[in-house]
């Protein structure tokens, strides 16, 4: 039962993060800024896209057990498949998982989505395709981002 329900809340995280086009992050976004296309993407608007992201992807995930952000940032930093093991914890646990079943179901709701529609608008005029490998890089690199690394390498294998 966990693990047929574990699918179901990992498909639809993975769907949200692809349809809602996340390609890409701290503590409180820097949302009120809106950005045009002139601008040349320099190292400054890389770090503030990845701190805006991390901060949305953070907010979502507040009250996620520090075991659950463990696996999940452990498999964006060994580039294992996070459904996998998400499913081997769920398996292998009884720490926390109604708790961060119920996190992790609602990451696609209207926290998350609200916060991503404000960052879109903000960063509607970037390539955020041409950015995805700098961004990438300064996810893995930036403390606090690792959750958010997780989920967007996972989305980018897809």
């Amino acid at each position: 039962m966990i693990n047929n329900l574990f699918m179901k809340i990992l498909l639809s995280i993975l769907v949200f993060v692809l349809s809602a086009g996340l390609t890409f992050g701290q503590e409180e976004p820097l949302l009120n800024k809106k950005v045009s296309k002139s601008e040349e993407i320099s190292d400054e608007m890389y770090e503030n896209i990845t701190n805006d992201m991390c901060s949305c992807f953070n907010a979502a995930t507040k009250g996620i057990s520090v075991e659950m952000r463990k696996v999940i940032e452990d498999a964006g930093e060994n580039g294992t498949n996070l459904g996998e093991d998400i499913g081997f914890y769920f398996e292998n646990t009884t720490n926390n998982i109604e708790e961060d079943i119920a996190i992790l179901s609602e990451m696609g709701g209207d926290e998350l989505m609200g916060c991503i529609n404000i960052l879109e608008s903000k960063y509607q005029d970037i390539d955020m395709d041409s950015a995805q490998e700098q961004l990438m890089e300064i996810f893995q690199k930036t403390d606090g981002c690792g959750l958010t690394y997780a989920f967007m390498l996972e989305g980018l294998k897809q």
